[in-house]
């Protein structure tokens, strides 16, 4: 009535700019993560419990291109510094621990607390462009930390072979939540025409 389950993973990226149209740098991506799950039966009782640790790095690289925004390197006359370097480290644990518990056959009850985390993108840390799917200046914010949540619920239900019931209650708060928002300046939007085909793009801030 036990049992238990241990793994790890993991995962390497390595992004090019090889469009047209230059929204985030060049990168390289590591992530790593180990995690744990068990499960007990104790009667009429079943508990569950995870634990995960996640790492992750990426490193934004230098670009330079020319007035057509042309990759090019960075001793060619008149180059344009496009993107500027940076390194971002990221680590953070998610678990949770649950319960369900059978009255009857067909009644039972669950509930379940979860701490959740997740790491700022790439998009989120380095963008600086034209986001040719909305339309907006976009930039990133390479001051941001990770995203992290607290979810609790629990649910009363039936199930039997011919009907399926439950009432379900949560709430989920996330600390540091990130977004985009306009760039707004003595109360008027910023715009950016410096993208060729975009006219005044509005300018949209990344932020947390």
């Amino acid at each position: 009535n036990f049992n238990y389950s241990v793994g790890t993973n993991g995962m390497y990226q390595n992004s090019q700019n090889l469009g047209t149209l230059l929204l985030i740098p060049e990168y390289t991506s590591l992530s790593a993560g180990v995690f744990a799950i068990a499960n007990k039966r104790i009667g009429n009782l079943n508990i569950n419990a995870g634990v995960r640790y996640d790492t992750r790095q990426f490193t934004g690289h230098d670009s330079y291109v020319d007035s057509l925004e042309d990759p090019v390197s960075a001793n060619t006359p008149g180059a344009i510094h496009r993107f500027r370097g940076y390194t971002s480290n990221f680590s953070g644990v998610s678990g949770s621990v649950g319960a369900t518990y059978r009255f009857s056959p067909d009644w039972y009850l669950k509930a379940n607390i979860a701490r959740g985390f997740r790491a700022p993108n790439v998009a989120e840390t380095g963008s600086d462009g034209v986001h040719d799917g909305t339309v907006i200046y976009e930039i990133g914010n390479r001051n941001l930390v990770p995203e992290q949540s607290l979810e609790f619920d629990i649910a009363p239900g039936f199930h039997n072979k011919d009907i399926t019931f439950e009432v379900d209650l949560f709430d989920n708060s996330i600390n540091n939540f990130i977004y985009t928002k306009a760039d707004i300046i003595n109360g008027q939007q910023q715009y950016n025409n410096q993208t060729a085909g975009f006219g005044n793009a509005p300018i949209f801030l990344y932020t947390q």
